[in-house]
């Protein structure tokens, strides 16, 4: 199968990017080994930059779908290269488990009954719910006819009702973080309601399992997130403190961390701690967790998705850099996430935060122009209709970088838009919004010092203001080295 379009090509060169150095040098040898020379070549160019399609044809001498062609083989070759990467403590069981029919149709009953005992006592030790079902169906169709029938009948329904509900769980985490993310672009309190519903589901869930690590460390993770994110005021659900919740998890984990699943799941629990120190100002602690998180920032931001909105991370990222001095080291940081972090427009929430990070990014070190850029890539590729409150965070961002640049109409204009934009929310008056509008409408005037005088006043008045539910451009520091280039004075 050819793939002969550029959807492809961004595909394999993204996968290729995203290999460690140490796999691209280990699949590089498995090529020249396989005297895959021309794959080699094509694998190499590919991870160069600045290579077109057309200079790469000249390189290899090969025509168009030659070309093509070998791009297929290639793209072949890291998938078998990444699937046979694939490994775990568990991984000949669960294949020994696949093989139960060849088992139940090839021994003697008496062996083959004494082998699927062996793999519910393994699957049982590894928690994995799931393959035990296939024994359970085993061990039945042995033991037919038989006293033991009924016994692994019912293990086998109970079983079903487990990974029924396990699954619901998961469903219900999902929608838990959608939700978050749905209600972190609009603030509409009617997402708070289905937070406060999914949070009471879950903890039902767990209460109802309480022996199953599985779905304790789902219970955990909504958990955790609901107290994290909503302020005490607005949590309607009893649930266990946050702080026994997460330890109780991350102990689980650890004591299961050679599983696939419960391993990976320690480096969610470490953004969570570090979440919850950084929410009640723990200092020490806060450190510790970041720097567990930002050593693993790119594997977090591209395999965490469903279990939370790691692009959060970043906002804290972009703060501590602006404090230590360190806006390079945040800008080789963010090239890398450019080329590496995969992210596009259907992942709204992560798509947003990740844009708006790079665009303070640039606002902070002066660069206007590449703010203007990110901020007009976001606002072209989504629709933000139905988010009111980041289209308005996104509006008065360009707003006040055009300020300063000195293109009043086009500031003016998203002003204008944002109160048509404010008449339509009937969940908020934004006053802290009204005083940032005033702000921005007195650079638009005449630049003076009793002008940059009485915006400092309202910026204070905003500071006061912009906090709680409805606070609006977190990262943005309305300093007076800010109002003094956006009055331009």
């Amino acid at each position: 199968m050819f793939f002969n379009n550029k959807c492809f090509m961004l595909d394999i060169k993204e996968i290729i990017a995203q290999l460690s150095e140490e796999e691209a040098k280990e699949f590089g040898k498995v090529l020249i080994e396989s005297k895959a020379e021309k794959t080699a070549t094509l694998f190499k160019l590919l991870q160069e930059d600045g290579h077109s399609d057309k200079k790469i044809l000249e390189i290899l001498s090969i025509n168009s779908t030659a070309y093509y062609t070998l791009r297929s083989r290639l793209y072949d070759k890291l998938q078998d290269f990444m699937v046979q990467k694939i490994d775990g403590p568990r991984m000949d069981i669960l294949e020994k488990v696949n093989n139960i029919d060849y088992i139940i149709f090839n021994y003697p009953t008496t062996q083959a009954f004494t082998i699927l005992q062996k793999f519910e006592t393994e699957l049982k030790k590894y928690d994995h719910p799931e393959y035990l079902l296939k024994v359970y169906n085993g061990l039945m169709r042995l033991s037919k006819g038989s006293e033991q029938y009924f016994h692994y009948s019912q293990l086998y329904n109970s079983n079903l009702t487990f990974l029924i509900d396990y699954e619901k769980a998961q469903q219900l985490l999902g929608d838990f973080i959608r939700d978050m993310g749905a209600h972190l672009l609009s603030r509409n309190p009617d997402f708070i309601d289905r937070l406060h519903l999914i949070a009471e589901q879950v903890n039902e869930l767990s209460q109802q399992y309480p022996d199953s690590a599985r779905i304790y460390i789902l219970y955990a993770i909504v958990s955790s997130h609901y107290q994290l994110y909503l302020g005490e005021e607005e949590q309607e659900v009893e649930l266990e403190f946050i702080e026994d919740i997460v330890q109780k998890a991350t102990n689980i984990l650890k004591s299961k961390k050679k599983d696939h699943f419960f391993g990976s799941l320690l480096l969610l629990f470490n953004y969570l701690n570090y979440r919850y120190y950084r929410k009640y100002g723990i200092r020490k602690k806060e450190e510790e967790y970041h720097g567990k998180v930002a050593a693993e920032l790119l594997k977090f931001l591209n395999g965490y998705g469903f279990y939370a909105i790691p692009t959060r991370f970043l906002n804290g990222m972009l703060g501590r850099a602006l404090q230590r001095g360190e806006m390079g080291a945040l800008e080789l940081q963010n090239q890398k996430l450019l080329r590496q972090y995969d992210i596009g427009p259907d992942d709204l929430v992560n798509y947003f935060n990740f844009k708006m990070h790079l665009a303070l990014s640039s606002f902070y070190r002066d660069r206007f122009d590449e703010t203007h850029d990110h901020l007009n890539e976001l606002r072209n590729n989504v629709s933000l209709k139905n988010y009111p409150h980041a289209d308005m965070e996104l509006r008065l961002f360009l707003a006040i970088n055009y300020s300063i640049t000195g293109e009043l109409e086009m500031s003016n204009s998203l002003l204008k838009s944002i109160n048509r934009k404010l008449k339509s929310i009937d969940y908020s008056e934004y006053e802290n919004l009204k005083i940032l509008r005033k702000i921005i409408q007195s650079s638009l005037r005449t630049p003076s010092r009793e002008r940059i005088r009485k915006a400092l006043q309202l910026a204070d008045e905003y500071k006061r203001l912009n906090t709680g539910p409805y606070r609006l451009l977190d990262g943005l520091d309305l300093n007076e080295e800010l109002i003094k280039k956006m009055i331009r004075f």
